[in-house]
């Protein structure tokens, strides 16, 4: 059945009133555990409140409708990084774009003269992403539609779920795998060695527990550029993986990076940026985002 009333929350939720994600998680069922409720919902176009581009959501997914309620991505703190970092005429790389929202967040900081490369293996999300760049003649982002590790192979992209921004390389149990894709992955360095462009002002990677395996591909590009990273940090992927925070956290450091946990603080009504430095590897196990940078003193500086 379709749900024409939830418009009457929009006031509320796309100015984050007080009180907005009460009425969006406990009225408007936004959360995955009510997807089902919204299976018959069709797709909804809006323009992000932040970025100004046509964004055309799929109801079905809990994180489109946490968009459509808000008028832009849901993960508040990344976007609050990007505004902090990135500036017009800049490069961004994206290593695990899904649908392309952080990508869009940064193809509008960076404007025409900048320059967004988005790496995603999923078709389904290419796809998306290739219609969002058309529907907005977007000429700054430069999709590649494949993933990165540390070699070239054709993996199993695979999913628990239908959300497609759980995707995963890492080994699951096949009673768990309710979507799998043969997907192609490529060795950063490789892709980027022949690479003269403008040294990146950050690369954002996001890989479902993968992480390790695409910083060992690019471990030469990373130290030639010597560029921010922000990235992911989920134990629990990173352990399906083989790997874990630890070794992330050796790696990184043993490039010269040191790790600031990416988080929000409240500000009378509204939320701010709130980086805090991770000083120990054990650390990084409370993280859920983390800047790596070889800055010294404030990263934003």
């Amino acid at each position: 059945m379709s749900r024409k009333w939830i418009v009457l929350l929009l006031p509320i939720t796309r100015l984050e009133l007080p009180g907005w994600g009460w009425c969006v998680t406990r009225i408007g069922k936004m959360g995955y555990e009510h997807d089902a409720l919204w299976v018959d919902e069709p797709a909804r176009v809006i323009r992000g409140k932040w970025h100004g581009y046509l964004m055309k959501l799929d109801m079905t997914n809990w994180s489109a409708r946490h968009t459509y309620f808000l008028g832009r991505y849901y993960e508040l703190h990344l976007q609050l990084l990007l505004n902090q970092l990135v500036k017009s005429g800049d490069r961004v790389i994206d290593i695990g774009a899904n649908i392309g929202m952080i990508t869009l967040h940064a193809a509008h900081l960076v404007g025409a003269d900048g320059q967004v490369e988005s790496f995603e293996p999923n078709p389904v999300c290419q796809k998306q992403i290739q219609e969002v760049i058309e529907m907005n003649g977007i000429i700054q982002i430069k999709l590649h539609p494949f993933g990165l590790s540390d070699a070239e192979a054709e993996l199993q992209l695979k999913q628990n779920h239908t959300h497609t921004g759980i995707g995963t390389f890492a080994e699951m149990d096949d009673a768990e795998v309710v979507v799998s894709t043969t997907a192609l992955v490529k060795k950063g360095d490789d892709v980027f060695a022949d690479d003269t462009d403008r040294t990146p002002i950050l690369i954002k990677i996001d890989v479902e527990g993968f992480e390790l395996r695409a910083l060992k591909g690019l471990e030469q590009t990373i130290t030639r550029w010597k560029c921010d990273v922000v990235m992911e940090m989920n134990n629990n992927h990173l352990q399906r993986a083989g790997t874990s925070t630890r070794e992330v956290g050796e790696f990184m450091v043993g490039l010269g990076y040191r790790a600031f946990d990416v988080r929000i603080k409240k500000k009378l009504i509204r939320y701010g940026l709130d980086l805090v430095a991770v000083d120990s590897i054990e650390g990084l196990d409370d993280c859920r985002d983390v800047l790596w940078t070889t800055k010294p003193g404030d990263p934003l500086c």
